[in-house]
């Protein structure tokens, strides 16, 4: 029997043949691990900073009161004055939806951008002042939470009407507004003639 090793025997593996595939794979874990802490510090980053500013669009403080007895009378007086403002602006985009001065289309994309940006504004709002938090033991916040449920109600009946009224008589509601225009500028016309005497 020889002392040498037959050639058909399985040869030792090259380990230094998957170095690159080892370097590859510890670089995407590298990466991975690097995004997570990335998106970790920016999550704790923005909420630390939510709680100590204010809703500029509201003028209310992203503070959360803790429980419903920590609200002060002056919290409570900027979220009533941030829920009548609202109501107000959604008073006047339903004004707005009848008046026919903007063509149909351009009102109704202008209207679906506003809608979101009032409903994220009321969210925060009801986020701020513990308005959504079911049953208020505070005399004041019960009125106001109220207020706030009932001003959410005429949200979704305005903007289910503004949508379904545009689409139906959009058309030739600005086709009225032009028509009131043009006589307008017709008779303006007519009065700026020299007159024959």
């Amino acid at each position: 029997m020889s002392s040498d090793t037959p050639s058909n025997a399985p040869q030792p593996k090259n380990r230094n043949r998957w170095t690159f595939l080892r370097k590859f794979r510890w670089t995407v874990y590298s990466l991975f691990l690097a995004l997570l802490v990335f998106v970790a510090v920016c999550t704790i980053v923005g909420v630390v900073t939510n709680l100590r500013e204010r809703h500029l669009d509201l003028d209310v403080s992203t503070r959360r009161p803790g429980t419903q007895d920590e609200l002060s009378s002056l919290h409570l007086r900027d979220c009533l004055t941030a829920l009548e403002n609202l109501h107000i602006e959604q008073a006047q985009k339903v004004q707005e939806a009848f008046t026919g001065e903007r063509d149909r289309e351009a009102f109704l994309s202008d209207f679906r951008a506003w809608d979101r940006q009032w409903r994220q504004k009321f969210e925060k709002l009801g986020f701020s002042c513990r308005l959504t938090d079911g049953y208020a033991r505070h005399a004041a916040l019960l009125v106001i939470a109220e207020a706030y449920r009932l001003v959410d109600e005429a949200h979704r009946y305005y903007s289910m009407e503004i949508r379904r009224f545009m689409l139906e008589n959009g058309v030739e509601l600005h086709k009225l507004h032009k028509l009131f225009e043009d006589a307008q500028h017709a008779i303006e016309r007519l009065e700026a003639q020299p007159s024959d005497e």
